[in-house]
């Protein structure tokens, strides 16, 4: 806890004696693995961002996630992706009301799978295993901002990614995101976003 503190002092630190201004959001997201025909199947899970708009266009974050997915596939095993990565984001126009964005992110992936063992002779459950993978990932995002209209320095964020995570069972991925991010006026004189 304490270097969890430590890190968030420095963040806070940084961006205030910085020219970038500190954001944060949350969003939901909704997940559909794309692995091949007979490995399919869905998720959703939420996501915590903390990051620096470095100018009007471009912007770095840093996020942590969970996603929680249903497979269909043998036994309808389920699983779990935790990550951890960073993201580069570049908005391509930037107007008062839609500010469309490509980005590009990388970072750490905890896959948790839990695998039902049967009995042979009837449908019955006799225990689960639990089984880690981890590995690293990218994922390419196209999407947009936009004010939302009763608060200040808020913006809605709506994006499509494309999630290539690379384990021992590699994990492809579309998510789709919305969510909120709140960019932190700590210096009167920047430009408003």
């Amino acid at each position: 806890m304490r270097k969890f503190a430590v890190n968030i002092l420095f963040f806070l630190l940084f961006g205030i004696s910085s020219n970038a201004q500190i954001y944060t959001g949350i969003s939901i997201n909704n997940n559909y693995v794309t692995d091949n025909v007979t490995i399919w199947g869905y998720g959703a899970g939420y996501k915590i961002t903390a990051g620096y708009k470095i100018n009007t266009k471009t912007k770095a974050e840093f996020n942590v996630g969970s996603n929680l997915f249903s497979i269909y596939y043998f036994s309808g095993d389920r699983y779990k992706i935790n990550s951890y990565y960073v993201n580069y984001s570049y908005k391509i126009f930037n107007t008062q009301k839609i500010k469309p964005y490509i980005s590009l992110g990388s970072g750490f992936f905890q896959k948790k799978t839990n695998i039902p063992v049967m009995d042979d002779n009837s449908p019955n459950i006799l225990y689960s295993i639990d089984y880690t993978e981890n590995g690293i990932g990218i994922l390419p995002t196209i999407g947009f901002e936009f004010k939302h209209p009763g608060i200040e320095n808020l913006n809605w964020d709506i994006g499509l990614s494309y999630y290539r995570i690379f384990t021992e069972h590699p994990v492809n991925l579309v998510q789709l995101k919305i969510g909120l991010l709140y960019y932190f006026d700590f210096q009167t004189n920047k430009e408003s976003d």
